[in-house]
């Protein structure tokens, strides 16, 4: 039977249900895994008892049902599968000696004071103790709205704000540094949002993995080598066609990575171009820019790839990639100014020293450790061409 049919079939006169009628199908959704399987489920606010006989009817004979009220008139709400505990939902200490007694529930609902700071006492202290897929469900969140029960549109402390800040609780794996991930962090795997209801799915803490199937590792080689074999073949369009094709950008920024390191600068810088064409903005994307135009002179190019690392040099710097720039882009740069030394491609070396300039602070630090362990024979031409970049970059007092 369904919910809305358990709902409607409630006959109990003495016992009336309160639900708003758009509730029913939200409960469904979320509650109907439950159903005929072992539960305890807790009710904050029993009203006249109504719902709590509404849940055992619909959850079948293997659920107990726990009821939480101010009110000690509600005890007489009990019978089989129906149990009631009278004490303040913010009293951490009564919601302690419920769990003590009847366990960790499956199932919160909270239907009780509506009060805020009620609410997220009981959130608080219930949420990370209840089961590890279990359901918290937050209802009549419109009074998060009204003065009377400490609320108000963006009023601080209200549930729907602190909801509004688990939103990026949930997703701290991905502000790159800006918030650290926490328990709810780890035990949660979804936020859900309707008319008055706030819904909490938990899940057993677990690694975020990202996965791509056929194995990212041997789609992104071949990609690679399709571009390196276009590139040998002169089929520069088709090196475009390839790059549009491929819907993943994480991929192909992790592909510009690899020719860079390797020295295939054209397939970097023209994936590099398409991802930039088509809005992608990242420092990677950026190096690769720059770096191709200066090598293959589009001076419209160098500009945007110069002017987009300078844009995001901080956030370069807020994700603490220094390793990164140490390990991958500092000997990439050495590279390329070495290259331009021999080559005695001033207006290269410039260009390149603008994109290190463009960049963020460690990168120059970084680079310059490379020269000085790159400039190794005294009095070569090559040395002291070093030693001026050195000096270019002002990071060390050369001697």
């Amino acid at each position: 039977m369904s919910l809305w049919s358990t709902f409607l079939a409630h006959t109990d006169v003495h016992r009336p249900v309160h639900k708003w009628k758009h509730y029913l199908p939200i409960y469904e959704r979320y509650f109907r895994d439950f159903v005929h399987k072992p539960l305890l489920f807790m009710e904050i606010g029993c009203w006249k008892g109504g719902s709590l006989q509404m849940w055992k009817r619909y959850f079948g004979p293997q659920a107990l049902i726990i009821g939480i009220d101010i009110n000690p008139a509600c005890k007489a709400f009990e019978e089989d599968q129906i149990q009631v505990r009278i004490g303040p939902q913010q009293d951490t200490q009564f919601l302690q000696s419920v769990l003590d007694e009847f366990g960790i529930p499956d199932i919160i609902l909270d239907d009780g004071s509506h009060v805020m700071s009620h609410v997220n006492a009981t959130f608080d202290f219930l949420y990370p103790r209840m089961a590890k897929n279990g359901i918290y469900m937050v209802e009549d969140l419109h009074t998060a709205y009204w003065q009377e029960f400490e609320g108000g549109v963006r009023r601080a402390h209200t549930f729907i704000e602190k909801a509004k800040g688990l939103i990026d609780e949930l997703n701290a794996d991905h502000t790159r540094g800006a918030l650290p991930p926490t328990p709810f962090t780890r035990s949660t795997m979804a936020i859900h949002f309707y008319d008055s209801i706030a819904v909490f799915e938990r899940c057993a803490p677990q690694a975020k993995i990202d996965l791509v199937i056929p194995a990212v590792n041997r789609v992104l080689d071949d990609v690679i080598d399709q571009l390196l074999r276009l590139e040998e073949q002169g089929e520069v369009n088709q090196m475009v066609s390839l790059v549009q094709f491929e819907a993943d950008p994480v991929m192909l920024m992790q592909a510009i990575e690899r020719l860079l390191q390797q020295g295939s600068y054209r397939p970097a810088y023209v994936t590099a171009l398409v991802l930039y064409k088509n809005g992608r903005q990242f420092w990677i994307i950026a190096f690769a820019l720059a770096v191709g135009a200066v090598l293959f002179n589009v001076a419209d190019i160098r500009a945007q790839g110069i002017s987009l690392l300078l844009r995001l040099s901080d956030e370069l710097a807020q994700i603490k990639q220094e390793e990164w720039l140490r390990s991958v882009i500092a000997p990439v740069m050495i590279a390329l100014l070495q290259g331009a030394m021999q080559r005695n491609d001033t207006r290269q070396i410039n260009d390149f020293l603008a994109i290190v300039q463009a960049s963020a602070p460690s990168l120059r630090v970084w680079l310059a450790e490379a020269i000085r362990a790159a400039a190794a024979e005294p009095a070569t031409a090559t040395e002291l061409l070093l030693r001026q970049v050195l000096q270019r970059l002002s990071v060390y007092s050369i001697q």
